[in-house]
């Protein structure tokens, strides 16, 4: 059965009770590992100015502390797997939905679909 390592669980401390109680149902259902919680304001501009965000500090989610969003990616990361993160994302709003957490998924953000998404690993509050 799938669980978190290390640098999953660190980051995933970061994350508002909820997203955990998310990520926490999730890994029964998929392997995956949680990149990133809270982003502080270095870490965000460093994330804009690298073209990973579109968000300026205090702008993004993932600048609340505890964060409201997070980043994951299924695990082995494989980036050119898109199909995975596709997979991932049903796993994940499943989780969500199961715990009572409303979250909305990054791959739909800026016109992006199901089909073709746009911020695969992105997840956050939707409240």
């Amino acid at each position: 059965m799938p669980s978190f390592g290390k640098r999953s669980l660190t980051s995933l401390a970061t994350c508002d009770e909820r997203l955990q109680r998310v990520a926490q149902r999730a890994i029964l259902l998929s392997d995956f590992t949680v990149l990133e919680g809270h982003r502080g304001q270095a870490a965000q501009e460093a994330a804009f100015d690298a073209g990973l965000s579109r968000a300026h500090f205090g702008q993004s989610a993932h600048n609340a502390n505890p964060s409201r969003a997070f980043d994951v990616a299924p695990y082995p990361i494989d980036w050119s797997d898109n199909h995975r993160f596709i997979d991932l994302s049903d796993h994940m709003l499943a989780a969500a939905h199961a715990v009572g957490v409303e979250i909305v998924w990054g791959g739909t953000f800026w016109g992006g679909t199901r089909a073709h998404p746009t911020d695969s690993g992105h997840y956050e509050l939707a409240t």
